[in-house]
């Protein structure tokens, strides 16, 4: 099945005190990194960013669509969101841009789930991760629902 890979890219980084996507490590961006690793479980990357990363985010990517995000100021749910409306397939791999090293075999397991469910989300010690998951489209309408009460994803069918 192909997935379309969503790298979330617009936060403001307050804790990190600085832009994440940017950082070095090893001769290469974070975004760089993430890009890498989930190329090899997509067919199209897409990156989303706020307007005010719009811009630097754009220029100094490698690979992939820019799209600012359509829910500003809402977090990674705004951006999952925006990343589900502009995907090119029916699910998406939705991932931060500050996780350089994905697990491969857990995305390709979490892909192989995919069909059974409206989304297959991280669940470790009851605290649920809704980045390095699994969203179908089918999420669009309950997502915009959710992202104006500022929740987590509220899908059909979800499994942790």
């Amino acid at each position: 099945m192909g997935v379309t890979g969503v790298i979330l890219a617009g936060g403001r980084s307050l804790r990190f005190g600085r832009e994440k996507a940017f950082v070095r490590l090893n001769r290469k961006s974070l975004i760089e990194w993430t890009i890498s690793s989930l190329s090899r479980v997509s067919e199209s990357i897409l990156i989303v960013t706020s307007i005010e990363r719009y811009e630097s985010v754009l220029h100094a990517q490698h690979a992939g669509e820019v799209f600012v995000d359509l829910w500003p100021g809402k977090a990674a749910l705004g951006g999952i969101y925006t990343g589900l409306y502009h995907a090119n397939t029916v699910y998406s791999v939705v991932v931060g841009c500050d996780m350089p090293f994905l697990n491969r075999d857990l995305l390709n397991y979490q892909i192989s789930l995919a069909s059974d469910y409206d989304a297959i989300v991280l669940r470790i010690n009851d605290k649920i991760e809704p980045l390095h998951s699994i969203y179908s489209k089918s999420c669009l309408p309950f997502n915009r629902k959710t992202v104006s009460q500022k929740s987590i994803i509220d899908c059909s069918v979800i499994h942790y």
